[in-house]
């Protein structure tokens, strides 16, 4: 489930929530926040609950064009992932 908070016309502010409850595990669940701006500019934070190794997240993006109709999409999150410690994800898209 998730809503979207408008903050002026280019800010946007979206809270986000998941349940589930597997029939071979215990109940788990996600909560996360994204703050955008003009569609563009991006930073995100998250936390998963009742996970072995996954716990709490921070990121960012960027949307930028590139052509007329193509977009360049980078994305970067750290995330505490237990045994292994800090997690970087760091992705590059293209929309078109």
């Amino acid at each position: 489930m998730a809503y979207d908070f408008e903050f002026g016309p280019k800010s946007t502010l979206m809270l986000s929530t998941e349940m589930k409850h597997p029939s071979d595990n215990q109940r788990q669940g996600a909560i996360g926040v994204e703050y955008a701006y003009d569609q563009r500019f991006f930073l995100r934070s998250g936390y998963k609950m009742r996970t072995d190794e996954e716990g709490l997240a921070f990121g960012g993006g960027l949307i930028t064009g590139v052509a007329e109709d193509t977009k360049l999409i980078i994305d970067y999150s750290w995330q505490d992932f237990g045994r292994l410690q800090s997690v970087q994800r760091f992705s590059i898209g293209f929309t078109f």
